[in-house]
């Protein structure tokens, strides 16, 4: 897993346009998680689009000086903060209730963000330890991840989808123990345990679209 990690999130090839990675990293059923209050109006693709493309200065020129995973979870949290204003909207207000349904693709999209923008070779392997985990189905019933002590211990479930976790703080809860997990078990960052989303820690891929099934977006 951290030979795979290194090469992916450290060596990544071919690296990609922040355009591209924009419209590409996130997967479209979790566009289709946001349900619209208007059928005719933005759905949550082109106001997620218009939230990343329009801020990609200040998102960029953030990560190519971010020395903490701190200053990644601020640059996070202005990002959802932003996101969430969009949405609601034309976005129904119970769908947005949930801390990680905007934290999750946001965590997403920062991970390939670094792992493969072009303009972000020369920081990323300093990066990749700042990185936050996107939680959801797959992470929460992976017991490789999880032992299910540790389950209850963190007031988590194997059932448990990226919406399940309401409050910020039981977020930074779970990313914390992934943390020191990662240390004690001898992964070399916490983000390399995104690899055993689909076995993905098999894949001879060089860059994390290609680890995925089928070469498909998370």
């Amino acid at each position: 897993m951290n030979l795979v990690g290194k090469r992916v999130f450290c060596d990544s090839e071919p690296t990609l346009s922040y355009d591209f990675l924009v419209e590409k990293a996130l997967a479209p059923n979790t566009y289709r998680g946001f349900h619209k209050i208007s059928k005719t109006d933005d759905g949550a693709k082109k106001m997620f689009v218009n939230v990343l493309s329009s801020n990609s200065n200040y998102i960029l020129s953030t990560l190519k000086l971010a020395k903490s995973e701190i200053e990644v979870d601020e640059l996070e949290e202005i990002i959802c903060k932003e996101l969430r204003e969009k949405l609601k909207k034309n976005i129904k207000g119970y769908q947005l209730a949930s801390y990680n349904k905007l934290r999750k693709p946001t965590d997403i999209f920062i991970e390939h963000l670094m792992a493969m923008d072009i303009t972000l070779s020369s920081a990323r392997k300093t990066l990749v330890g700042h990185l936050y985990l996107p939680l959801d189905s797959q992470i929460f019933k992976s017991d490789f991840i999880f032992t299910e002590d540790e389950r209850r211990s963190l007031k988590i479930g194997r059932h448990f989808t990226f919406k399940d976790i309401h409050q910020r703080s039981h977020y930074l809860e779970i990313q914390e123990f992934l943390k020191n997990k990662a240390k004690t078990i001898g992964l070399e960052n916490r983000i390399f345990f995104d690899l055993e989303w689909n076995d993905r820690w098999k894949s001879s891929g060089s860059n994390l679209f290609e680890t995925n099934p089928s070469k498909k977006s998370k």
